[in-house]
């Protein structure tokens, strides 16, 4: 069993739309009416899908935290509070 089936997707260079299976956070397989067992399964009903901004995004996510996490001070105050004034 995978972990999610995204189901009529738009992805980029195909005129119709596609089923998209994920498993442990990789695309596995790309095709119509995929025919895995899924935890999850998402219809999202011909919107675009675009799985380099989605990896662009969370790298973001993981950069970020990791700033915040090395940029705690001996008190345990971070200095959050400085980066959003």
């Amino acid at each position: 069993m995978i972990d999610l089936i995204i189901r009529n997707a738009k992805v980029h260079e195909k005129d119709t739309t596609t089923d998209i299976a994920i498993d442990k956070g990789i695309i596995i397989e790309i095709g119509s009416n995929i025919e895995y067992l899924a935890e999850k399964e998402m219809d999202v009903c011909n919107r675009l899908v675009i799985p380099a901004f989605i990896e662009s995004l969370r790298a973001i996510c993981i950069w970020i935290s990791l700033y915040l996490m090395m940029h705690i001070n001996q008190d345990g105050i971070s200095h959050l509070f400085i980066l959003l004034n």
